[in-house]
C-alpha cells in the first residue's frame, strides 16, 4: 500500500555500446551516450570535448623526437623522457663533457700536436694526442751553447769560466765558455822599462829598455861551505860577473877585475870556509857597475850529537837521538866485547832524529859497543847491559 523505493524503472539507455548502458531497461529513454573520442586526460589523443571513451587513447609510450638520444621509432605518444643533444659525451675528446647526456657531435678528437714549441707542432690539430716531441739541449741563456729551441735541458750547458782568448793576458787553456773578463794587450807593463805605462794591464811586448844595473841581490849560506846568490835578471843583458871576497883572510874588492862570469841569474860559490867573512858583488855586461857589497858570516858546522838510552839496559831494545844533522844515511852496528859484529840496521834520517832500535838476539850480561855512522862521522859509545 506504500512504495518502499524499490521500483524498478524501465526507461534507460538500451544500447550496450553506450557508456551509460542499462542492461534492465526495456525502454530506450534516448540517453544513450554513444563513445565519441579519448577521454583519458593521460593520453595523447585525450578529446576534452568527448564523453564516452571509444578506447582510442594513445598513452605515452617512450620518445618520439627524432634529435633525441632516445628517440623510440615505435613510440606514439611521447612521454617526455627525450634527452636532447647537450654536448660531447666522449671521454677520449679534448672537449668532453661529464655533465652532458646526449652526444650533440661536437666531440673534437685528439688529432695531433698543439704545443707550438714542440718540433713536430701541427698547426691544424685541435686536440693535442700528446705526440708532442720536444728538443733536448742547455736551457740556460748564460751559457755558452744555449739552444733557444730547447724545451727540455739536458744538463750540457757549458757556463762561463774564464778568458778563451788566446790573445789575452789572462787566457784560460782549460776555459771552455768565455766570461768576458779577458785582458788584452794595451801597453808596457814592466816598471824597469823605458815607456812603462801604469795603467796598463797586459803587456803587449812594446817595452823598451836601457841597460840597467843589477838590482837587489840575495844571498843564502849553508854550513857546507856553499852560498848561493840570486838576483833579478836585467832584460838587454848577455850575461854577468860574480865576485867573492874571503874578508876574514884579508882580500880586497878590486873593482877592476874580472869577476866570475855566469848568464844565469844566479851563482853557487862552494869551499867556503864556515865561520868566515866573505863580501859578494854582482854586475852585469851592458850597464857594467857592481853591485854594494853584501857581507855575509858563512854558519859554523854543526857538530852531530848522540845520546843512547837506557843505559845500563836490559838487553831488549836502545833507544837512540841523534842531533845537528841534515838528510844523511846512517848506520847502526852493535858489536860483543870480542869484537863481533851482533846486529846492524840502516836508515836515512832527515834532520834530528829519534828512533828505538830493537835487539833482535838474546844478549848476555857484559860491555856492547853500538858504533853509528853518518855524514862522514862515526859515533862509538859503550852499553851496559844486566839480564834478569
Amino acid at each position: 500500500q506504500c512504495d518502499d523505493g524499490s521500483c524498478i524503472s524501465p526507461f534507460g539507455c538500451t544500447n550496450p555500446l553506450a557508456c551509460n548502458y542499462i542492461s534492465i531497461a526495456t525502454i530506450d529513454d534516448g540517453s544513450c551516450i554513444l563513445p565519441d573520442g579519448c577521454t583519458n586526460v593521460l593520453a595523447c589523443n585525450y578529446d576534452s570535448t568527448a564523453q564516452c571513451d571509444d578506447g582510442s587513447c594513445i598513452l605515452p609510450d617512450g620518445c618520439t623526437n627524432v634529435l633525441a638520444c632516445n628517440y623510440d621509432s615505435t613510440a606514439q605518444c611521447d612521454d617526455g623522457s627525450c634527452i636532447i643533444p647537450d654536448g660531447c659525451t666522449d671521454v677520449l675528446a679534448c672537449n668532453y663533457d661529464s655533465a652532458a647526456q646526449c652526444d650533440d657531435g661536437s666531440c673534437i678528437l685528439p688529432d695531433g700536436c698543439t704545443d707550438p714549441v714542440a718540433i713536430n707542432y701541427d698547426s691544424i690539430a685541435q686536440c693535442d694526442d700528446g705526440s708532442c716531441l720536444y728538443q733536448n739541449g742547455c736551457t740556460d741563456p748564460i751559457a755558452c751553447n744555449y739552444n733557444s729551441l730547447a724545451i727540455i735541458d739536458d744538463g750540457s750547458c757549458i757556463l762561463p769560466d774564464g778568458c778563451t782568448d788566446v790573445l789575452a793576458c789572462n787566457y784560460d787553456s782549460t776555459a771552455q765558455c768565455d766570461d768576458g773578463n779577458c785582458i788584452f794587450p794595451d801597453g808596457c807593463t814592466n816598471e824597469l822599462a823605458l815607456n812603462y805605462d801604469s795603467a796598463a794591464q797586459c803587456d803587449d811586448g812594446s817595452c823598451e829598455y836601457g841597460c840597467l844595473p843589477v838590482g837587489d841581490v840575495l844571498v843564502t849560506s849553508a854550513i857546507r861551505g856553499t852560498a848561493s846568490l840570486d838576483w833579478e835578471d836585467v832584460i838587454g843583458s848577455t850575461g854577468y860577473q860574480v865576485s867573492g871576497v874571503h874578508v876574514s883572510a884579508g882580500e880586497v874588492f878590486n873593482p877592476i877585475n874580472p869577476g866570475i862570469r855566469t848568464t844565469n841569474s844566479n851563482f853557487d860559490f862552494t869551499n867556503l870556509m864556515p865561520g868566515e867573512t866573505y863580501d859578494f858583488r854582482v854586475k852585469n855586461d851592458c850597464e857594467g857597475s857592481w853591485t854594494e857589497p853584501i857581507t855575509m858570516t858563512l854558519e859554523e858546522a854543526l857538530i852531530p850529537q848522540l845520546l843512547l838510552y837506557p843505559n845500563p839496559n836490559l838487553g831488549e831494545y836502545i833507544n837512540f837521538t841523534l842531533t845537528n844533522v841534515e838528510i844523511e844515511d846512517l848506520s847502526l852496528e852493535v858489536f860483543d866485547v870480542y869484537g863481533n859484529l851482533i846486529q846492524e840496521e840502516y836508515y836515512e834520517v832527515i834532520g834530528d832524529v829519534t828512533d828505538v832500535f830493537t835487539l833482535q838476539h838474546n844478549l848476555y850480561s857484559g860491555i856492547y859497543t853500538v858504533r853509528i855512522k853518518v855524514g862522514g862521522k862515526v859515533f862509538n859509545e859503550k852499553i851496559v847491559v844486566v839480564t834478569k
